[in-house]
């Protein structure tokens, strides 16, 4: 090993990840934020030869006890796509990766929220006397269209058919554009946007995240998580 791959801390590596593979990921905007936290954890000044199963069981341990199993479970793959880079990548070629020998906490259930149609009308109420305005309309197009948070913030004025009442959205998640029929609220919800650029919205993915967290919060909807807004839509 070279002098610098011996002396590459977890905190270093998970720099240089963020620097050099997640841009290139469709999940570079959600993986920041997990990165971000990486760097900061339990593993953060450990040298990444020094990394052993144990020291990442306690990590997830630790995690378990602060946020969701599934949210523990994606910060596990993360690490060992690090590992993965390091020993492909970076001159690591013989480094272990920790991940392969720990137990992956069980993925949780999947959600069923739904709405019933008093939550809807309080939702949509309650979001009328909020003075965020843009998050209204966020939420609108969210039960309208079923889009994704992460599709409604990339969301290009010129993918809108007004003619044909049709949205296109290209940048999916698995990869493969499609077109959304777009209902009369949704049409009405569009045209009382004012067009800045481009974009409808200009907000990024974890904006929306903080600005629905705190309206959440503030109106009783603490249970309702935003991709609960598409389950509905496709449900409806």
């Amino acid at each position: 090993l070279t002098r610098m791959n011996k002396t590459l801390s977890f905190k270093d590596a998970v720099e240089k990840y963020l620097q050099e593979v997640s841009p290139s990921k469709k999940s570079h905007q959600s993986e920041f934020y997990r990165l971000k936290k990486l760097q900061v954890s339990s593993l953060a000044k450990l040298y990444l030869t020094d990394i052993k199963t144990a020291d990442v069981k306690l990590f997830r341990d630790e995690r378990l006890l602060e946020v969701s199993t599934g949210s523990v479970r994606k910060e596990l793959y993360l690490i060992s796509s690090i590992f993965e880079a390091a020993r492909r990548e970076w001159g690591l070629e013989t480094l272990s990766n920790p991940i392969r020998n720990l137990r992956l906490p069980k993925d949780s259930p999947p959600r069923t929220q739904r709405l019933s149609k008093e939550e809807r009308q309080r939702l949509l109420y309650s979001l009328g006397q909020h003075p965020n305005k843009t998050l209204e309309q966020l939420v609108i197009l969210a039960l309208e269209t079923a889009m994704r948070r992460s599709e409604l913030c990339n969301l290009k004025w010129k993918s809108i058919d007004f003619d044909t009442c049709l949205l296109k959205v290209e940048n999916t998640k698995n990869g493969e554009a499609r077109h959304i029929p777009l209902t009369p609220t949704a049409i009405l919800t569009l045209k009382n946007i004012t067009k800045e650029n481009e974009l409808v919205f200009n907000y990024t993915a974890d904006a929306i995240r903080q600005a629905w967290e705190r309206f959440k919060n503030k109106y009783g909807f603490e249970y309702l998580r935003f991709h609960d807004l598409r389950h509905e839509a496709i449900s409806q």
